[in-house]
């Protein structure tokens, strides 16, 4: 089975991530996710908005601070190739937090 059929979370951050030339940065980024969900005791595989939004509190936030999330999960890809663009980790976020307010925390 192909995607992230049981994550929201997972389905946010490759989609705003694949707005790029290069899939394997997206891969990056899921693996990293992964990794820290992990290592946190949880399991990105079934993560909904809300458990995404918990990851950028306990990361300091989106930006590239040091131990941030786009520091420590995603990368410091922008939105577009604008230096003052958002970071997509930033995007991230937004879409998490508007899916958490819509009551949306689920693939279901």
């Amino acid at each position: 089975m192909a995607g992230y059929p049981s994550s929201l979370a997972l389905c946010v951050i490759d989609a705003i991530q694949s707005t790029g030339p290069h899939y394997a940065s997206v891969m990056n980024v899921v693996s990293r996710y992964r990794g820290y969900r992990l290592g946190q005791g949880g399991n990105a595989d079934t993560d909904g908005a809300q458990a995404l939004l918990t990851t950028f509190d306990e990361l300091n936030g989106p930006e590239m601070a040091t131990d941030g999330w786009a520091d420590t999960i995603g990368n410091q890809n922008r939105t577009y190739q604008r230096k003052q663009a958002p970071l997509k980790s930033v995007a991230i976020r937004q879409a998490a937090q508007r899916l958490a307010e819509a009551g949306v925390d689920s693939t279901d």
